[in-house]
């Protein structure tokens, strides 16, 4: 899980430093590179040639695997969205994926792990609080923006 945790946040810093213009020696100062694997999966994404988002999805793709997934995800925002939009993309499924492991497992200590894991996604994103003026709102609260999160309750009282 760590893993793919330093992974997705990569994604993240490579979307927003290629937005900004950084350079390969910018990015690879940001980057989280703790294997030689993680490097040969990011060198390409951060190469001074690749300057722009459809560059990088080229690349994700020609990665295979995991790559080609988080391509297809980020492919699904609409073209010339600002960079938050690709992020939250990103968030959603990492998050969604991720409390969707952690439900099944069987692992000890999974369950406290989920707990945690819906906190954070809770705590980052606003959509899924309740929203201040729920109790005296009649409309619905509005759909969960990670599945999985808790689910927005109005204050009672």
């Amino acid at each position: 899980m760590c893993l793919a945790r330093s992974n997705y946040a990569n994604r993240k810093t490579v979307l927003g430093g290629k937005q900004a213009n950084a350079s390969r020696d910018e990015l690879l100062r940001e980057l989280l590179i703790g294997n030689p694997a993680t490097y040969e999966l990011f060198a390409p994404l951060i190469a001074d040639e690749v300057k722009t988002l459809p560059e990088v999805l080229v690349k994700l793709d020609s990665a295979g695997g995991a790559a080609t997934t988080w391509a297809a995800i980020l492919r699904k925002v609409p073209a010339g969205s600002p960079l938050p939009h690709y992020e939250d993309a990103l968030d959603k499924a990492y998050y969604s994926r991720l409390l969707t492991t952690l439900e099944e497992s069987r692992e000890k200590g999974a369950k406290d792990l989920l707990e945690f894991v819906r906190r954070e996604v809770d705590t980052h994103h606003p959509l899924n609080a309740p929203p201040c003026a729920a109790a005296q709102d009649a409309r619905p609260p509005p759909p969960l923006l990670t599945p999985g999160a808790h689910a927005p309750h109005p204050p009672t009282g």
